[in-house]
């Protein structure tokens, strides 16, 4: 049987070869191209009026710089294309049915060529950047903060700054410490002081340690880093997860010694209560991964926060997740069994009953010198005797020492608990008389002054504990967090 079929092999290539040095415009939709297909299979996709026939013999074409021998070739062949179309309408109809067949599928693969590389343009810069980012397994960062205000009258400038450095390992190793600076410039005096300058380490499904430099001491924490299980930071949690949208194209510059580009972000489901502002994220784009990135404003105050020197998929030291104490640092892991709160609340009542009904008064608890306090209250001598050991209130004095040991401990971690003995007492069941913070998630313990407890949230503490979350910042202003 003879094929009467023409061969389009040449020119289905040629039109291949054009297209790929052409540069592609946005594709049809969906619905052009199915209302084009059906044109071409029921044969009314032929042209009928002149400007069509002219729209055949010249062809528009997009071009980029290299392609105009391309275009002046194909005018030259405007009249190959008008006896093409000549010899299209001496075919019979079996040759005819086999050119539309042949046509259509050059224009079903050409409409999905054109559908691909739209899909790939359509990725936006979030979406490459949270994908990269999901494929991440160890980085390392620098984090530097501030926070400035000018006091009334303008005599008075404080800022707060923390700075830092970040490393993370997959699938759950971290490492984060942060050194946090007051300074207090007035007319001609400048003075520097030290807050807080501590490291919390976290190793593979171990526990993890908060060392806090200044108090020298450190307390075991539970893996709970903020964010998400793979990242302690909010911010590469939101963009790991998409969680906004560009809103404007910063354009590029160089970071690192690497060409930049830049774009403003608008992010949600924040849990830092100012990334609600704008973030910038300058990005490489060989990789699709932040090179810096960070966000500043201005209310009451001016802050900012920036984290930079950005490096992906890097080799750390295994000594970096080592969660091991200094020598000489000492524990104020706090509580966290129920047993050891009821050692805390038996304590403090039996102490109030021997006072006449307050709270021992100190802020650097000593658990055996407040014991010694309560033997002396309870009439017992200085000088031991053997026979007290039969005696029911001597027995609760010596079991109380265990829950004075454990205030002594969390009233040493300054920076995460507190105890006001001088303002609350037995009867300000509203008032709290101690708090200290829970991990994983950040919380809080506190025990009022009747000597209910119970965890409340952070939101819920600072309603609770106003001059704890404020003390020392201007009103309205909240103090700085650590990491976590």
């Amino acid at each position: 049987m003879t094929n009467h079929s023409p061969d389009f092999t040449d020119l289905i290539s040629h039109v291949v070869r054009a297209f790929e040095r052409m540069r592609v415009p946005p594709g049809p939709t969906a619905q052009e191209t199915t209302e084009l297909m059906e044109r071409v299979a029921s044969g009314h996709g032929k042209t009928t009026t002149a400007a069509d026939r002219d729209a055949v013999a010249e062809p528009v074409m997009v071009r980029n710089e290299d392609d105009s021998d391309i275009v002046s070739r194909w005018s030259r062949r405007a009249g190959g294309w008008n006896k093409l179309t000549r010899k299209l309408r001496e075919l019979t109809n079996p040759q005819r049915t086999a050119v539309a067949g042949a046509l259509l599928s050059t224009i079903v693969g050409l409409t999905l060529l054109l559908l691909a590389l739209n899909s790939g343009q359509r990725l936006s810069a979030m979406e490459r950047m949270g994908k990269q980012l999901r494929e991440v397994k160890s980085y390392g960062y620098k984090e530097s903060w501030r926070t400035t205000w000018v006091a009334e009258g303008k005599k008075l400038t404080t800022t707060w700054r923390g700075d830092g450095q970040t490393y993370w390992r997959a699938p759950d190793a971290f490492r984060s410490g942060q050194k946090i600076v007051k300074t207090e410039e007035a007319s001609a005096q400048r003075t520097e002081q030290v807050l807080e300058d501590f490291v919390e380490i976290f190793p593979a499904g171990k526990l993890g340690i908060f060392i806090d430099h200044t108090m020298k001491t450190y307390r075991r924490l539970p893996f709970d880093p903020v964010g998400s299980v793979t990242y302690p930071s909010d911010l590469l949690r939101m963009i790991r997860e998409n969680s906004g949208e560009v809103t404007r194209d910063l354009g590029t510059k160089k970071i690192q010694g690497r060409k930049a580009r830049g774009y403003m972000i608008a992010l949600k489901d924040a849990h830092e209560v100012r990334v609600t502002d704008p973030v910038e994220v300058w990005v490489d784009p060989e990789t699709d991964l932040p090179l810096e990135f960070g966000y500043e404003g201005k209310n009451e105050t001016t802050f900012e926060r920036r984290i930079t020197d950005c490096r992906w998929n890097i080799e750390l030291a295994p000594g970096l997740f080592e969660a091991t104490p200094p020598e000489g640092y000492a524990d104020v892991t706090p509580p966290s069994r129920e047993q050891e709160i009821a050692q805390i609340v038996f304590a403090l009542k039996l102490y109030a009953e021997l006072s006449g009904g307050h709270y021992p008064r100190v802020t650097g608890c000593d658990g055996i010198a407040l014991r010694d306090e309560m033997l002396k209250m309870a009439g017992y001598s200085r000088e031991p005797r053997a026979d007290w050991n039969r005696e029911e209130k001597f027995q609760r004095i010596e079991r109380a020492t265990v829950g004075l040991d454990w205030i002594a401990r969390i009233v040493r971690n300054r920076n995460h608990a507190g105890y006001y003995p001088q303002t609350v007492g037995p009867h300000d069941k509203d008032k709290v008389l101690l708090w200290w913070r829970v991990f994983a998630p950040v919380r809080y313990r506190v025990v009022c002054g009747d000597l209910r407890t119970e965890i409340v949230s952070e939101a819920r503490w600072a309603e609770l504990v106003p001059e704890a979350e404020t003390a020392g910042w201007p009103a309205g202003e909240q103090k700085p967090k650590d990491n976590r």
